[in-house]
């Protein structure tokens, strides 16, 4: 079972296998009333634990969501996927003076986020313009979060840590990121040691870059 956490839009940027499931963000805030991270991913859950399986792919705050989903079936002794594969997004790290779209975010209206996203190639899920109050608190918490972390890592050096993470886990990486940077991605990949990590398309949305590129990489991970 191939299980896919991502935007609509991407359906076929990794290719179509007869049991895939695509979970979307507007699907996840649909069944938990809510766009917290962690209410999202309790929602994410129960979806893990019907369908068991074999993969999970996830992109961005899906990445977020999942990782969250996965550490909890972990430390529960559940079952869990054999591999995971993931395209940019941030776990811990996330610098929000430095990607500010959370901030631009809570400034700009549903429409004009829409208009901006189609210049670069990406069509928004029309269901995610009836929650966008609720996906602006969500990137409230992302601010919130990376400011505390930002001022405690100023008081007390951390290193980063790293968890306890027994799943197999690929990193497909987009370089020159507007929105994920660098450094987000180095900590997430320190986080979880991940398996192997690699160069797979430019910028933010994979499915913008070389499809039959990723899929390769995709179908060849498992």
């Amino acid at each position: 079972m191939h299980c896919r956490l991502a935007p609509e839009s991407d359906v076929d940027f990794v290719g179509i296998h007869n049991d895939t499931v695509i979970v979307t963000l507007a699907d996840l805030i649909d069944s938990a009333g809510s766009a917290d991270i962690r209410q999202l991913a309790k929602a994410l859950g129960p979806l893990i634990e019907h369908e068991a399986p074999e993969q999970v792919v996830a992109h961005d705050i899906g990445l977020t969501v999942t990782i969250l989903a996965l550490l909890f079936r972990i430390k529960r002794g559940f079952q869990l996927p054999r591999s995971v594969i993931l395209f940019n997004g941030a776990f811990s790290g996330f610098d929000v003076l430095v990607a500010r779209h959370p901030i631009w975010i809570q400034l700009k209206s549903t429409n004009k986020i829409a208009q901006e996203l189609a210049s670069k190639g990406v069509v928004m899920d029309d269901r995610l313009k009836q929650h966008s109050s609720k996906i602006r608190s969500m990137y409230r918490q992302i601010i919130a979060v990376s400011l505390l972390d930002k001022v405690s890592s100023i008081i007390i050096a951390k290193p980063v840590k790293t968890l306890h993470w027994p799943i197999k886990t690929l990193i497909i990486e987009g370089v020159n990121d507007p929105y994920i940077p660098r450094s987000a991605i180095d900590q997430l990949a320190t986080t979880l040691a991940v398996t192997e990590r690699v160069i797979g398309y430019e910028g933010h949305f994979p499915y913008l870059g070389d499809k039959v590129k990723i899929r390769k990489l995709v179908d060849e991970f498992s």
